[in-house]
Formats: structure tokens, sequence, C-alpha cells
């Protein structure tokens, strides 16, 4: 009758209600086990303290360090190299640049960027579960790209001066009169013309360039999901074993041959702004490729330093944004 149930629904438990927990996911009051937990993508909550701390800034002001003594470097006068206006290495006219030193920083600046926002916050946003893992996955990319650009930056300075090698078009900048002096009033461009070793263009694309399209490969390839969020190991064998249907073959290849593609695009631009560099009669053949190689050195000897980083700081994030246990939720 109506008393009894009128009985029952007072002895009825609580209900409890979901909680929102300090680092913005959303516990139904039964932990993890009822796999009622919403990952959050607002701002609302954000864990910036954490976030900030687990970018490594120690290694940062280490990059900082290099761009203050490349910046120092610029400043000093190059070796002083004999020359004779008879050599013909060095006769080349002054073309100008093809390629400003802007774009090639800002181009593939950009373009790491853009693959930053397309994986980080829609790819793999699954796989980042929260805004904050994003956001740290993103900015730990920015600051080891910078760290990586600094320490090629640097290392050429360096080099320029202490060889205080002749560009090919020195004879052109120089302008020498009949006692080898230069006439040229400017300078400044008579001591680039004397920091031809090796490419800082050709370095520059290629440490960028080649961090970058290892970034596409890495985050495709490695922390990109193969099973669909929820499914079990052995579900995903399972399913596996299942012959799919051509249109789902071909995607997935056309997937595999577009990342690659982008991955090839960003190599064979940063090769071709070091050929730029020797038809503008900037740098020697041994210039350019001096410039690759380093540049590439570099950004294979800084880019297992962001996965490790990167790796570690994203377990500790999603340890930290764990919904807070049943105790700790209110009740009503």
């Amino acid at each position: 009758d109506g008393r009894g149930r009128s009985m029952d629904e007072a002895h009825a438990p609580a209900a409890v209600e979901p909680v929102e927990s300090a680092s913005g996911l959303v516990d139904g009051g039964h932990g993890e086990e009822a796999g009622a937990i919403t990952w959050s993508w607002t701002l609302r909550g954000f864990p910036w303290s954490e976030v900030m701390q687990l970018l490594h800034w120690g290694s940062f002001l280490v990059g900082l360090g290099y761009g203050i003594a490349s910046a120092v470097l610029v400043t000093l006068t190059p070796r002083i190299v004999p020359f004779s206006q008879d050599d013909l290495s060095i006769a080349l006219p002054d073309k100008g640049d093809t390629i400003s030193s802007a774009v090639v920083v800002l181009a593939p600046f950009a373009l790491c960027f853009v693959l930053l926002i397309l994986f980080e916050f829609f790819i793999l946003r699954a796989h980042n579960k929260t805004f904050a893992v994003a956001v740290f996955a993103g900015a730990n990319l920015l600051l080891r790209i910078i760290e990586t650009y600094l320490g090629t930056v640097v290392l050429q300075q360096l080099s320029a001066v202490l060889t205080g090698a002749l560009r090919p078009e020195f004879l052109a900048i120089c302008m020498p009169n009949a006692q080898n002096q230069c006439t040229n009033t400017d300078q400044r461009a008579v001591d680039d013309a004397r920091k031809s070793y090796f490419s800082g263009h050709a370095s520059t694309a290629m440490c960028i360039s080649s961090f970058c399209g290892m970034y596409l490969l890495y985050s495709y390839y490695v922390r990109l999901p193969r099973r669909p969020p929820g499914q079990t190991p052995d579900e995903h064998a399972a399913a596996s074993q299942k012959p799919r249907g051509c249109a789902a073959v071909l995607l997935r290849e056309l997937a595999d041959g577009l990342v690659f593609l982008v991955a090839s695009c960003t190599l064979i631009a940063s090769m071709l702004v070091s050929v730029s560099r020797v038809i503008d009669g900037k740098h020697s053949r041994p210039d350019v490729n001096a410039g690759m190689l380093i540049g590439f050195f570099f950004s294979a000897m800084f880019f297992p330093r962001f996965v490790i980083l990167n790796e570690r700081g994203i377990a500790k994030l999603q340890s930290f944004e764990k919904p807070r246990s049943p105790d700790t939720t209110s009740v009503v």
C-alpha cells in the first residue's frame, strides 16, 4: 500500500551525486571500478602549478644560456683568413637571400605548432584524457624544440667565428683594393662574409624540421592508441582477427601514407633551404652538408629527451588527476 511504500522510501539509502574533483574529473561516488569517470576538457580546476612544475624549466634555462651565448658570439669579429683576388671559389656575385632567416625559423615552428594542435587536442584527445595532459605535452614539445634550436645556433656561431671561412660571394662584398684590403664601409656585412662554415640556414631548417617529423611519427605510431577506448586487449586481439572491409584497410593505409608524406616533406623542405644557399652563393656544398648533418644530430640527440620527459610528465599528471576516493565524496 501507499504507507508501506513511504516507509520503504524513508529507509532507502541516500543517493550519491557526482562530485567534480579538484582536477576537473567527475566521480560518481563509486571509484574507478564503477567506470563512471568523465575526463575534463575544460579550464575549470586546471592544475596550473603541477603542469608548470613538470615542464623541466632547468633544461630550458640551459637553452636560454645557449641563446645568450649565441647573441654574444654574433658581436665577435671572426678570424681573419688571408685571401687572393684570383680565387674563383670566393668570386661569385652577391645575389641576396632567396629564403630569409626569419622564414627558415618561423615556418618550421609554425608547422610544428599546427601538428601539435592537431595531435594533442584532436587526434590524441581520447589518449590524453584531460586538457592538462594536452597542454603539458604541447608545451613540453615547444620547449624542447627551442632548446634544440638554440643549441644548434650557438654551435654554428662558434664555428663561424673560430674558422673565419670565406663565403663564395666574399669578394663581391669585401670589394678589395690592390692591397687586399676591404673597401666596403659596412663592416658588419664584411664580417658576415667571413662566416661561411657551417650554414646556419641548413642547420636550423634541418634541426627544426627533423624534430617536427620525429614528433609526427612518434605521435602516430607510438602514442596513438590502436584499440577503441574501453576495449580490452583480448577484445582488441579478437577483433583484429576479423576480416576488415576494403574501405577500412584503404583508409588505414591512406593515413599511414599521409603521415609519412608529411614527415618526408619536412626533410625535403629543409634540403631545399640548403640548396638555395648554394644557388645564392652564400655557402659552398661542404658548408650546407655540415649544417644539415649537425642540425639532424642535434634533433636526434634532443628528441629522446623529449620522449622521456613527456612520458614521465603525462604519467604524473594522470596519477594526479584520478578521481577522489569514495570516502572523500559528499553524500546527500
